[in-house]
Order: C-alpha cells, then sequence, then structure tokens
C-alpha cells in the first residue's frame, strides 16, 4: 500500500487468494506499480515436491494487472548446472527465494547494449547465488551472474547505477545448490558487460578489521 504523511491510505493491492506479496515492490514513472509475490504450485519437471514460484506483476493505477512474469516458465534460462537441477529437484519449497524487483534505469551501457535496456528488469534469487535481468518486451532472462568461484553468497538488493555497474549487497551465509558457505558480508559492484567485479568492501574475518580491495 501507498500511505501519504498523515497515514491514509492512498493505494493498495490486495494479491489474489493463494498468493502473498514478497519482499519488494516499485512505483515505476508511468504511475504503475511492479509487485513480486509467490504462491505454491507443482512443477513436476523442476521438483518432485511442490515449491514456491516467484512471479512478478505490473499493475496500473487501478490495479489492473498489465504484465506478468513467472520464475517456473523460465526455469531453463538460467543455464543452472546438472547438480543444480538435481539439488532442486529434491528440495522443492523455497527453492529461488527471489529478494529484488526492480527497473533498470536509463544508462550508457543500456543504450549500447539492449540486455541492458532502461525498463528491463533486476532481480536476486537469494537460494540459487545469482542476480539476472529479464527482457520486459520478451520476457526472456537475458543475463546471470553470481553462481561462480568468487561471487555471490546469499545476496540482497543489487542496484544498478548510472554508470550500468550493478551495486549489490553480497550477504554471505549459507546458500546455493551445491551450498555455499562464507562467514563474512561484503559490498559489490559488478561490471555486467563484462562480468568482471570492478569494486569490493568486506569486512576481514582473520584480522577483524575493515579491508577495501579495488
Amino acid at each position: 500500500m501507498q500511505l501519504d504523511w498523515d497515514s491514509s491510505v492512498v493505494w493498495r493491492y490486495v494479491p489474489p487468494e493463494g498468493t502473498k506479496p514478497r519482499h519488494d515492490a516499485e512505483r515505476l514513472q508511468s504511475g504503475n506499480t511492479l509487485v513480486l509475490l509467490n504462491r505454491l504450485v507443482e512443477r513436476p519437471r523442476i521438483s518432485a515436491k511442490v515449491l514456491q514460484d516467484e512471479f512478478f506483476i505490473e499493475l496500473d493505477r487501478d490495479g489492473q494487472i498489465v504484465w506478468e512474469w513467472h520464475t517456473s516458465d523460465h526455469f531453463d534460462e538460467f543455464g543452472y548446472s546438472d547438480e543444480a537441477r538435481r539439488l532442486t529437484y529434491e528440495k522443492g519449497g523455497d527453492i529461488f527465494h527471489n529478494n529484488t524487483l526492480t527497473a533498470l534505469p536509463g544508462s550508457k551501457l543500456g543504450e549500447k547494449d539492449s540486455r541492458f535496456a532502461k525498463g528491463n528488469i533486476l532481480g536476486s534469487q537469494r537460494h540459487t547465488n545469482i542476480i539476472y535481468v529479464i527482457d520486459k518486451s520478451t520476457e526472456e532472462v537475458v543475463w546471470k551472474w553470481g553462481d561462480g568461484e568468487n561471487q555471490l553468497v546469499g545476496q540482497h538488493h543489487p542496484t544498478m547505477l548510472d554508470n550500468g555497474n550493478i551495486l549489490i549487497y553480497d550477504n554471505g551465509g549459507r546458500a546455493g545448490y551445491p551450498t555455499k558457505c562464507r562467514f563474512y558480508t561484503r559490498l559489490l559492484k559488478v561490471n555486467p558487460a563484462t562480468c568482471e567485479i570492478v569494486w569490493e568492501y568486506r569486512h576481514d574475518p582473520l584480522n577483524l578489521k575493515e579491508t577495501q580491495v579495488l
């Protein structure tokens, strides 16, 4: 819901029965609203158990859905490894845990590379250690990053900056299929065009001090 400064409700949306709002929502320049939700579904090709399907909707000012996107419909586009597919098949439940839904801003990178065009959607799957971009018009996953060596563990809130780099709160902890474990948090900037980490700030667990690594 949207409240004014006197805490009066000026806009609200009640999701359909069986769905739940999840982590993030964003008001667009058009006045429409992006909302992240999930619901329990059966997808035998993905998992032998019931799973939580994360999905995005865009609402107009009257609360009507004008665009929607469901993770389970695009499972193959994430390029999960054979081992990840096996583990998610066995686990089911909250295998994706998406925690971000945001439209990309205009950037010089987006002007050169259509994958990062203004209005495309940036998401973050905390449990798979992946951040990704959806082409809003084709609905395809056109970019992903995070599940490789020295990359993400349990990340939150990726944000594209004006220069096209993506700033990420890389939370640490335990996440991924198979599980990766890292006992410290760090901040990263990633150049999505090259998939290189261009800046890092982290707590050094050995020396117990703040270390900035460029």
